[in-house]
This record gives C-alpha cells, sequence and structure tokens, in this order.
C-alpha cells in the first residue's frame, strides 16, 4: 500500500530530503498536483552566499517553491533588512536570497526548456551535452558543493560555494538556456 500525501510545505530541510528519499524508494507517491517546497532562515549576520544558495539548493531538491522566513525574537534584531537610522539598509544575505530567488526561476526555466527538448527525438547527443554540464553545477564535485550529512538521526545537508562559483554556475545556466531557445526556434 502506497500511502498519498499531500504537501504545502516542509519546514525542516531534513523532512524534506527524508520524504524525496521515501518517494525513489516507493515508500510514498509524489502526486502530480501536490507543491512541496520547505521554509528556510537565515539571520543577518550571516553572508551573501549563504542566501543565494537556498535557491540553487532548492531547485537540487526539485522543489517547486521555496520561501524565507524572518522573525525577531525580544532583545535581537537579527533583521533581514534593518534600519540604522531613517533610510532601510538591506543585509548582505538579504541581497543574496534576492539573487538566489533569481537564480532558482532560472534553473526553473532552463528544466521546462530541457523537457521540450527532450520531446524533439534528434536531439539526443545534445541533450547528454546538457547534461553533462548540469552535473558541474551543484553536487559533490560541482562548482556548488552539496554533501549530505547525517546529524542526530535527522537527514541534512550542507551547500558551500564562493561567489565566484555561483557566477560560474549561473552562467553556465545562461549558456544552456540560450543554446536550449537556438534548438527549438529551429522547430516549427
Amino acid at each position: 500500500l502506497i500511502p498519498y500525501i499531500d504537501i504545502w510545505e516542509f519546514h525542516r530541510v531534513s523532512a524534506m530530503e527524508l520524504f524525496l528519499k521515501w518517494n525513489k524508494e516507493g515508500k510514498v507517491e509524489l502526486k502530480k498536483e501536490d507543491i512541496y517546497g520547505y521554509y528556510t532562515g537565515a539571520i543577518i549576520t550571516h553572508p551573501y552566499e549563504i542566501g543565494r544558495l537556498k535557491g540553487w539548493d532548492s531547485w537540487y531538491l526539485s522543489l517547486k517553491f521555496y520561501s524565507d522566513y524572518a522573525y525577531v525574537r525580544p532583545g535581537s534584531n537579527e533583521y533581514r533588512v534593518f534600519s540604522p537610522g531613517e533610510i532601510p539598509v538591506s543585509s548582505p544575505v538579504w541581497e543574496g536570497i534576492r539573487d538566489g530567488n533569481r537564480d532558482f526561476e532560472y534553473l526553473n526555466l532552463m528544466n521546462e526548456l530541457i523537457e521540450k527538448l527532450k520531446k524533439i527525438k534528434k536531439y539526443e547527443k545534445e541533450l547528454k551535452e546538457i547534461e553533462n554540464k548540469i552535473s558541474y553545477l551543484i553536487g559533490e564535485g560541482g562548482y556548488i558543493k552539496w554533501t549530505p550529512e547525517s546529524r542526530s538521526g535527522f537527514f541534512y545537508h550542507k551547500v558551500e560555494s564562493s561567489s565566484v562559483n555561483i557566477r560560474k554556475a549561473k552562467k553556465e545556466v545562461l549558456e544552456i538556456i540560450e543554446k536550449i531557445q537556438s534548438l527549438l526556434g529551429g522547430e516549427k
């Protein structure tokens, strides 16, 4: 018996990873209409890269959405955007989250274009080249390191990169999008 699960969001990445693992093993079944993603947070003292990598992390997990949240505890000023005077000032992590959201949109556009290209059988060679490029974007050996970990019985992972490598990965994504659009542009 395979249970069906309606999923709107997981608040912990570990729960999302466990669900996706169970989905691959056939222990649960993901319905086409399910919307699945997770809420994630960052604090003002986190660097730019932490915010930006949230979009890449979500794409790598095949999520349909992710959302950032912020909260303020009494005695703490861990705001995303803070105001030292009359004009609000963005924190580095907030700037990263904004850029990561744009990356996530491009990554999903790339996925949509790949699905269109897969329907045209004559582009199998080109698809293989694209898949090879994608394998270097994020993972244990990619521009963006995604390393699985386990702590306290929970499934976790670590995502790390530098701004330079994130830009290299983004450049690859844009080149893939451009290549696929040129191939699809020749189709009638």
